[in-house]
């Protein structure tokens, strides 16, 4: 069962596996199949915005990546094709900054 903090790769139907950051809790994964992510990108090309979080190289994964709050997806658990690294917990204090400005939570 994948958990939050956890990067995976995942089959989200766009022709090629991509980087996703569970970000629902573990009770919610383990009854409902599936976890719900955001999206990680390797494209810095981002606006800078507070809903993206940017870590640099080495920080989880070997380039710059964003995880951007504002476009969330639901996995299914058959579509998470592989575990790649988790985030810190300090890493997810900044995701959990960047969610909380997508949805207005501030």
């Amino acid at each position: 069962m994948a958990q939050r903090g956890q990067i995976w790769w995942a089959d989200l139907g766009l022709g090629e596996h991509k980087r996703v950051l569970v970000i629902s809790n573990n009770q919610r994964n383990k009854a409902l199949k599936s976890v719900i992510g955001l999206y990680v990108t390797s494209n810095a090309n981002k606006p800078s915005l507070p809903s993206i979080t940017r870590f640099e190289a080495g920080e989880i994964g070997d380039s710059i990546s964003l995880v951007c709050a504002d476009d969330p997806w639901v996995v299914p658990d058959s579509d998470l094709k592989g575990f790649v690294t988790a985030a810190t917990p300090a890493q997810m204090m900044r995701v959990n900054d960047a969610i909380k400005a997508a949805l207005d939570l501030h």
